[in-house]
């Protein structure tokens, strides 16, 4: 599905531990995953004002290896260590998010994943699968930041 190595260059954002890596798929490579997804059956979220939207898992330790390898995520992290741990990989369950107008994903804070083998899922990682140009307007995500110390 992806087809050349790619060596991605961030955006960092000032004083917030988030950062941006534009292009990581192609447009070709978008659309491969919008057709996968199109063809499954995704499934209805809805929480009054909270959440409303569909959803879909991919559960496949190939396709998380090539997005982390192909698509320059491992070379990326290759010199990031968070809280003393180094990236790995992707956890193996892609969930893919489809939108439309008047659905929400309201405040929340991602949860970690311990694994059997001992990895931990730490960051959350945000693929966005837009249309052609022009297609999308408005909506977005924001990230809210809470600093913490020990109690």
């Amino acid at each position: 599905m992806f087809s050349d190595q790619k060596f991605p260059e961030p955006l960092y954002f000032q004083n917030v531990d988030c950062v941006a890596i534009p292009f990581v798929f192609s447009k070709k490579e978008c659309q491969h995953v919008i057709d996968f997804a199109e063809a499954s059956e995704f499934r209805n979220q809805h929480r009054y004002r909270a959440m409303n939207f569909a959803w879909l898992d991919i559960v496949d330790p190939y396709f998380c290896e090539a997005i982390w390898t192909k698509c320059g995520l491992s070379w990326f992290m290759r010199s990031i260590v968070v809280d003393g741990l180094v990236a790995v990989g992707l956890n193996d369950v892609v969930r893919i998010h489809k939108y439309v107008q008047g659905n929400v994903f309201g405040r929340h804070i991602d949860q970690t994943v311990q694994r059997a083998d001992g990895k931990v899922s730490r960051y959350s990682l945000r693929i966005y699968l837009n249309g052609s140009d022009g297609e999308f307007e408005g909506g977005g995500s924001i990230f809210l930041c809470f600093l913490l110390t020990p109690s």
